[in-house]
């Protein structure tokens, strides 16, 4: 933890310094993963906070809830993955978000079926530097969407993994269309935002939103940004007891494997 809180004192200062590379996407991260784990699903920014900077992100609503956000609408799932669009006010416990702007070197198409670990590999591959963050939206065709959301947490406070075993609802999606709003976390900024890919999906019609475990990708065109520099709002954060780990986080995650 206290390699984490060095991590956090120096994004706080580069992002209050106001240090951004010209040309440069900067990510901003309202919250931090960490406290999300520990149960801490309170207020860090409103939508309209976050629509200042951003029109693209992923995140949770208080009491957790999975929220997307694509061409400047943010939506937050309901406990069976159905969407609602969010207002100006609405609350946010955990947001990565950026202002969209895909480099044309870095876009492609998907024209067979490709399973989402075999399209994450081969972004690594195309953007040939796994050390820094990237924004990615993927849109079209997917074969199957295998997504979670969750009943709200307004009052426990109960780590979210614990949280979990007994108030997630999966939902398995077969042949439809729409977009993934996808973000990649290096290893090494641990404990702010997700380690490795986090991606949400957002139906063709609006209609249906959550976290996505797995997923087989017909055909799609692939837009990425990458991202230099990092804003670290870090909100409100409710004092936590105990020690927080992210050990949890990956077995939530492993069901990816496991599908």
């Amino acid at each position: 933890m206290k390699n984490l809180s060095k991590i956090l004192i120096m994004a706080a200062v580069f992002s209050a310094a106001g240090l951004a590379y010209a040309g440069q996407a900067t990510e901003y991260q309202y919250g931090t993963i960490t406290a999300l784990m520990g149960g801490d699903y309170s207020v860090k920014a409103s939508v309209s906070e976050v629509k200042k900077h951003n029109d693209f992100g992923l995140g949770a609503g208080v009491g957790i809830g999975e929220v997307i956000a694509v061409n400047g609408d943010f939506y937050l799932a309901d406990p069976n993955g159905n969407a609602s669009k969010m207002k100006k006010k609405d609350g946010l416990s955990y947001m990565t978000a950026i202002n969209f702007n895909p480099k044309k070197s870095l876009s492609f198409r998907v024209n067979k079926e490709i399973s989402i670990t075999d399209l994450q590999k081969l972004i690594l591959e195309k953007t040939a530097n796994n050390q820094i963050m990237y924004a990615v939206k993927i849109t079209g065709e997917f074969t199957s969407v295998l997504a979670r959301s969750e009943d709200r947490d307004m009052d426990s406070q109960t780590p979210l993994v614990k949280w979990m075993k007994t108030h997630q609802h999966k939902f398995n999606l077969k042949n439809v269309e729409g977009t993934f709003v996808v973000f990649y976390t290096p290893k090494y900024i641990v404990g702010i935002g997700v380690p490795g890919f986090h991606t949400h999906y957002l139906s063709e019609d609006y209609k249906i939103t959550g976290h996505v475990l797995n997923a087989t990708v017909k055909s799609a065109k692939v837009e990425i940004e990458p991202i230099y520099n990092l804003n670290l709002r870090l909100g409100d954060v409710k004092s936590q007891e105990k020690e927080v780990t992210l050990d949890g986080l990956h077995q939530l995650e492993n069901v990816i494997h496991q599908n």
